[in-house]
């Protein structure tokens, strides 16, 4: 497998929300990130046919860094295959 078939994340924006009071003790610690306007793209290679290549668009999302090495996904939202996608996790 090439470098040609590596999956790729783009983001036009991303905002770092930091922790002002760890800041104040000279640490810095992210409490979150919002991400807008991405897009990832991953290429499909398979023998005898010609490339392809899966993406999602418009990916719009904050991370969140909890306590206990726990993340947060909120309100994560994209576009795959002319379908709107919505999702929440943690």
């Amino acid at each position: 497998m090439g470098a040609n078939s590596s999956p790729t994340f783009t983001l036009k924006e991303i905002q770092v929300r930091l922790d002002y009071a760890a800041l104040a003790k000279r640490q810095i610690q992210i409490n979150s990130l919002l991400l807008r306007q991405g897009r990832l793209a991953w290429p499909i290679t398979e023998s005898n046919a010609a490339p392809r290549e899966l993406t999602m668009d418009n990916i719009q999302t904050e991370l969140r860094f909890l306590p206990g090495d726990v993340w947060e996904l909120s309100e994560f939202k994209a576009q795959f295959a002319g379908a709107n996608i919505q999702l929440a996790a943690r």
